[in-house]
This record gives C-alpha cells, sequence and structure tokens, in this order.
C-alpha cells in the first residue's frame, strides 16, 4: 500500500507538472499572438499614412492638372481673338487685291484665298490641340499668319516681283520649279 500511495503521488506530482508546462504553452502562444496582433496593427497605422500621403499627391497633382486646363484655356481665348482679328484684315486685303481687275492679281487673290482658307480650317482644330503640343500649335499658326499678311502685302504693291508669291504652296516655301530640258531632234 506505500508502494501503491508513493506510485499515486508521483503520479499526482507528474500530472500537475504537466498541466503547468501545458499552460505555460498556451500563455506563450497568446503572447505571440499578442505580439503578432501589435506587429500587424502597427503596419496598418503606417500603411494608413502612407495612404493619406498618396492621397495629398493626387490631390495636389489635381490641382496642377486643374491649372494647367485654365492655362490652355486662357491660351485658346487668346489666340481665337488673334485669328478673328487677322481674318478680318487678311479678308480686307483679300476683297482689295480681288478687284484689281488684272489677271495677276485675280491668281494672286486666289491664290491667296487658297492659304487663308487652309489656315482658317487649321485654326479651328484649336480645340483639339492638347497642352504638350500647344506652343508648336499657336508658333505654327502666327508664323502662317504673318507669312500670309506679309504674301498680301506684297501683292498689293507694285513690287516687280509679287508674282513669286505664286510659286509658294501652302507652306510658304517656294515650290521647286522642274528644270527645262531642251527637246532632242530626230
Amino acid at each position: 500500500m506505500r508502494k501503491l500511495i508513493w506510485i499515486m503521488a508521483a503520479a499526482l506530482i507528474g500530472s500537475v507538472g504537466c498541466k503547468k508546462n501545458e499552460s505555460e504553452k498556451a500563455a506563450t502562444e497568446v503572447r505571440k499572438a499578442q505580439e503578432n496582433l501589435d506587429k500587424q496593427q502597427k503596419d496598418v497605422r503606417e500603411e494608413g499614412k502612407d495612404v493619406i500621403e498618396a492621397g495629398k499627391d493626387v490631390a495636389k497633382e489635381a490641382g496642377d492638372v486643374g491649372a494647367a486646363e485654365r492655362r490652355l484655356t486662357d491660351a485658346r481665348t487668346r489666340l481665337d481673338g488673334l485669328v478673328k482679328a487677322k481674318f478680318a484684315s487678311i479678308d480686307a486685303k483679300l476683297a482689295s487685291l480681288d478687284s484689281q481687275g488684272d489677271t495677276l492679281s485675280k491668281q494672286l487673290a486666289s491664290t491667296l484665298r487658297a492659304r487663308r482658307d487652309a489656315l482658317f480650317t487649321r485654326t479651328n482644330a484649336a480645340g483639339t490641340v492638347g497642352a504638350t503640343d500647344w506652343d508648336v500649335f499657336e508658333k505654327d499658326v502666327g508664323d502662317r499668319m504673318d507669312q500670309l499678311e506679309k504674301d498680301l502685302d506684297k501683292s498689293l504693291s507694285n513690287d516687280k516681283d509679287r508674282d513669286k508669291i505664286l510659286e509658294r504652296d501652302s507652306d510658304h516655301t517656294m515650290i521647286p520649279q522642274a528644270p527645262t530640258v531642251p527637246a532632242q531632234k530626230k
């Protein structure tokens, strides 16, 4: 019997030790889970800060885009006003040239009117030109209008070279003349 009591006592002590060991394991697992949860919460807070910063960047860029769109709209309005005024002047000069009556003046008026119409069509496309291409477009239109006015002024003058205007194409460059080759005799 004594032996049995010692065995039971040993078993009882052993079983208490196992329970303590299991509860320590459970406590360790709970601590690890809590540490992991704390780490995940910290990561979520940091991600939240990153999202807020990204939102601020997006808002700033949206403001920049809005400002660029307003500048482009203002530039289109300025160009439209300038174009209307220049076309009024060009149309008056074309009418004057056409009324001169001589054949060269009529040819010049017809050629310059075709250039004017092509330029008018180009300026009507201003609404489709984006901000990245605007400066090039605006310069091109301005250069073409200036050249057209110069050619009109030269056509209205008594310049002996005014017929050279007929040799220009719509891009204001001289049209190359084909060399004349004498006919060969057979």
